[in-house]
């Protein structure tokens, strides 16, 4: 896929309304399926059926344009609270998926800029924009 001006938001549901609390533009997503054995004794060769899938996303030198988002993020880590990705096309939303904070870093360099790195695992399907 090849597109310019893709943008993936990281949203944090602040009582009923998810409000987007960071943003990254160069990320990787990495959707992967188990496949289950089921062959038998009669076959030559190895047979599989699909199982479980699951995903996982990696952000690097996330955006947050506040503290307030920052502790947001946090909190949502600390709380063990799902988050929501959106992505969009040229600001239009695409797609949502739930995904939980697998783990959270953050660096503080002296004379530098500071980064936040956020790792997800996908929390089901990506699915329409709402």
């Amino acid at each position: 896929m090849a597109t310019n001006g893709s943008t993936v938001l990281l949203m944090v549901k602040e009582g009923t309304n998810w409000i987007a609390v960071g943003e990254q533009t160069g990320l990787s997503i990495e959707e992967s399926v188990n496949l289950i054995e089921a062959g038998h004794k009669g076959l030559t060769t190895q047979q599989y059926v699909y199982g479980k899938k699951e995903g996982s996303i990696s952000l690097e030198g996330l955006y947050v344009k506040d503290d307030a988002g920052y502790l947001a993020l946090k909190n949502a880590f600390k709380n063990r609270t799902a988050i929501m990705v959106r992505r969009q096309e040229n600001g239009v939303n695409v797609e949502d998926v739930e995904c939980l904070i697998e783990s959270m870093s953050t660096e503080f360099p002296d004379d530098d800029v500071s980064t936040i790195s956020v790792e997800l695992k996908m929390n089901g399907e990506w699915t329409p924009a709402g």
